[in-house]
């Protein structure tokens, strides 16, 4: 089960983003990598929320993830997020 405070987020070549969270077996930087979503990488390690952030802070609209039951969009960063 992926890990919701230890996210990287990643943008692929054709401008989509990714969060992952660390898996037992990976990295959610590995997991990026695998994916080829290697463009403005965030922070390794960083809380789903500060994740979220980055895209958001970079004009990103929506996401995928690995982490289950997490919001896709930034309408859903919290107002006191997490990390």
């Amino acid at each position: 089960m992926a890990d919701i405070t230890r996210c990287t987020a990643g943008k692929n070549n054709v401008g989509k983003w990714h969060i992952a969270g660390d898996e037992p077996a990976m990295s959610g930087l590995g997991i990026l990598q695998n994916m080829r979503y290697t463009r403005e990488l965030s922070n390794q390690a960083i809380h789903f929320d500060r994740a979220a952030m980055h895209i958001r802070d970079r004009g990103g609209r929506s996401w995928t993830t690995n982490v289950l039951g997490a919001y896709l969009t930034p309408a859903g960063i919290p107002k006191n997020p997490g990390g």
